[in-house]
């Protein structure tokens, strides 16, 4: 018993002291560049696209995780306009949630250093110009489950008793050890719809 009373408080020492190595260490983004390489309407969609290319020279691997209800799945997308959306005047309203059943696939994906992945980012007309990006993910993992399954919570039975629950802690000390470091690389050019295209 008194083994595993200091256990726990040794385990958050090593976490603390993992964390302050985490954050002294160099982040990746100088190596990762979305790039813009022209618009084109989709062979698949036969929509505007803007051709998008991450290119990935960390020398480490860059994990994308895609998802969706349907094949193919979708990219990691961001975006956000260049001009911001006027606040509306009265700020309290009702919330509104989205909920559909179903199934609902993941994959992940790495990308090799020296590497590269193509994107086609969707264009609309009369929506105003705006920047893409892409989320990706840095980490050591055997292959895309593992990548998912590290990006997986876990909880804590309310009924467990101090071993298990020294078991747990160990176990989402090792999770916070391996965990993924979330990074946002975002394309310089301003992408809009071109209304001549396919013309």
């Amino acid at each position: 018993m008194m083994k595993i009373r200091w256990l726990i408080p040794l385990i958050f020492m090593i976490a603390i002291l993992i964390g302050i190595f985490l954050c002294f260490q160099t982040p990746p983004n100088s190596g990762l560049v979305l790039v813009f390489t022209g618009y084109e309407i989709s062979s698949a969609s036969k929509r505007q696209i803007a051709k998008l290319e991450l290119r990935n020279s960390t020398g480490a691997p860059i994990w994308l995780q895609y998802s969706g209800e349907e094949f193919p799945l979708r990219a990691p997308f961001l975006e956000r306009p260049l001009v911001a959306p006027p606040r509306l005047t009265n700020s309290i309203g009702p919330a509104v949630y989205s909920l559909r059943a179903g199934s609902f696939f993941f994959s992940g994906e790495p990308v090799l250093p020296g590497g590269s992945v193509a994107f086609e980012f969707p264009i609309f007309l009369g929506e105003p110009a705006k920047q893409a990006g892409v989320v990706c993910y840095t980490g050591t993992f055997a292959d895309g489950n593992d990548f998912l399954g590290s990006l997986s919570t876990t909880g804590l039975n309310t009924k467990a008793g101090l071993k298990d629950k020294a078991a747990f802690y160990l176990e989402r000390l090792k999770r916070k050890i391996k965990a993924p470091r979330y990074h946002e690389v975002w394309c310089t050019n301003t992408l809009s719809f071109q209304s001549g295209l396919g013309h």
